[in-house]
């Protein structure tokens, strides 16, 4: 099990959904056993989030696909992976997909002073080429 992609599916917002891992070559998911916030903050840093705002779990968000490739998840919430979490092992549970868990993601805040201001210096330029051109037409 060296390497891990991660994915959430059957929502349509892109921070939430049912979390599918890739393990061994194909597309699985997580039963909830054990699945917590800290479980949640793992897997939503590693999509490129700030951290999880909800685990979701008891299938709430809908099924996913494939086999269930990982239970008993137990991660402190500091890891950088979910295989550095200790768990059940890869394939090994005592679920159904209607224990597959959900994540809700917090959304990434854009930075807008620097766009703002490269922004707003853009417009003025403009602002003052127009003003000089109409200046000039009169």
């Amino acid at each position: 099990m060296f390497g891990l992609t991660v994915r959430l599916v059957g929502l349509k917002n892109s921070t939430e959904g049912v979390v599918e891992v890739f393990i061994n070559g194909e597309w699985g998911t997580i039963c909830d056993d054990r699945f917590d916030i800290k479980d949640a903050h793992v897997i939503c840093r590693m999509l490129g989030f700030p951290g999880a705002i909800a685990a979701v779990r008891e299938g709430r968000f809908g099924q996913g696909n494939g086999k269930i490739l990982l239970d008993e998840l137990a991660c402190s919430g500091n890891e950088s992976s979910i295989l550095q979490c200790p768990h059940g092992g890869a394939g090994i549970h005592n679920c159904k997909h209607n224990e597959d868990v959900g994540v809700i993601c917090q959304e990434i805040k854009p930075d807008y002073t620097k766009r703002g201001t490269w922004n707003c210096s853009i417009n003025i330029h403009i602002s003052l080429t127009l003003l000089k051109n109409i200046e000039a037409a009169l």
